[in-house]
């Protein structure tokens, strides 16, 4: 599936022939695939084709107005339209690129998607549709963001993971740093180095004393989340320094 209809840049179509194509919504859900796989398996090629298919769509489907993204890039007689869940989803898709990857221009994307979506014909359409609102309260805020501290073959380290992954909450950023592969993609956070695997939360400017146990990942992350949101206002720490005594509970 990650082959079909794929182009060099990144985007995707039907199949090989595409007429009238390319459209949004076939790289869109492919690109929301590959970070979905790469939040499940922490595998940095996941992140490396979301990231591909982000920029195709930005490149590619950008309306002229500067004002979200269209539904096809394929020339016609007619205007290609703006559809509302696809911008929707791309918003909420771009977003989370940018926290995964630290590149702020994925954000800027989102933005433009929010522009059309938060214009008054758009937006009062369809009373019952909560995914602007979603969409918005997302930018706004930082997801919860987890992250497995250990190599990738220790067991302690694929528990907590296993743990992590299992999280019942929409919006999450997770991710397991072993630190053979280098650097994290976004190293916004600094991590001590322990003897063993670790878990820590982090969001709003805080971060957890390290979490050890899977069973007492899931407990912390529903206080932490408590917590977090109390301090969305506050300013994040300098490198965002991870600390064993940075949010005691």
């Amino acid at each position: 599936m990650a082959s079909r209809g794929k182009s060099p840049a990144g985007g995707f179509g039907h199949g090989d022939a595409d007429s009238g194509g390319p459209y949004l919504g076939d790289t869109l859900a492919l690109g929301r695939a590959f970070l979905a796989l790469y939040e499940a398996t922490a595998e940095r090629d996941w992140l490396r084709r979301a990231e591909l298919a982000g920029r195709f769509m930005a490149a590619n489907f950008a309306s002229p107005d500067g004002a979200g993204y269209v539904t096809a890039a394929g020339g016609g007689p007619l205007a290609p339209g703006r559809s509302v869940d696809e911008n929707v989803a791309a918003a909420r898709f771009w977003n989370r690129l940018s926290r995964y990857s630290g590149n702020g221009t994925y954000r800027d994307h989102a933005r433009q998607a929010m522009r059309f979506l938060a214009a008054p014909a758009v937006a009062t359409e369809r009373l019952t549709e909560a995914g602007i609102l979603l969409a918005d309260e997302e930018l706004s805020r930082d997801p919860l963001h987890i992250t497995v501290v250990g190599r990738k073959n220790d067991e302690g380290a694929r528990r907590l993971f296993a743990a992590a992954v299992g999280y019942p909450s929409e919006y999450l950023r997770i991710e397991w740093w072993d630190r053979r592969e280098g650097p994290m993609p976004n190293p916004d956070v600094k991590y001590p180095e322990l003897s063993r695997s670790a878990a820590f939360l982090c969001g709003s400017g805080l971060c957890s004393s390290p979490i050890y146990e899977p069973l007492e990942l899931s407990a912390q992350a529903k206080k932490f989340s408590a917590r977090a949101e109390k301090n969305q206002a506050a300013p994040t720490p300098e490198a965002g320094a991870a600390r064993s005594d940075s949010v005691p509970f």
